[in-house]
């Protein structure tokens, strides 16, 4: 599992589909989680295999 902290707004979650699209066969699942941190999120991906 990775998490990555800290993903501004001005990226939407179509832009952030499209840029990890080449890592679709390794990963399991993604999810997007926000908080009260103004302008930004943070994600979740889950491997197939790890």
């Amino acid at each position: 599992m990775l998490c990555v902290l800290t993903v501004p707004t001005t990226m939407t979650s179509h832009d952030l589909m499209k840029f990890v699209a080449p890592f679709n066969d390794v990963m399991e699942h993604m999810k997007i989680i926000r908080d009260s941190t103004p302008n930004q999120y943070m994600v979740l991906v889950k491997f197939r295999s790890q």
